[in-house]
């Protein structure tokens, strides 16, 4: 289902308008697609920025090096096959 609408009306350099029209018929289209991608780096931004410093080397000593993470991550991937 379709999500509700709102008609705006924005200004943005006519170069920029000129090569999105040559790259899309659907101008409305192209900003909302530019504007939902803007906003997902921007969540995902704020996110890093909120859980910067969670991770403490010393809460994790089984993943020391590569090879600790490797086999960590292995065995992950073969619970996940056991479990589907």
């Amino acid at each position: 289902m379709p999500s509700k609408t709102k008609r705006v009306t924005i200004t943005i350099p006519k170069e920029i308008l000129d090569e999105i029209r040559g790259r899309s018929r659907n101008v409305s289209g192209f900003m909302t697609e530019a504007a939902v991608e803007r906003l997902r780096r921007e969540r995902f931004r704020e996110a890093v920025a909120v859980s910067a410093g969670v991770w403490r080397r010393e809460n994790h000593p089984e993943l020391e090096d590569v090879d600790d993470i490797v086999t960590y991550v292995d065995e992950l991937r073969a619970e996940w096959n056991r479990e589907y």
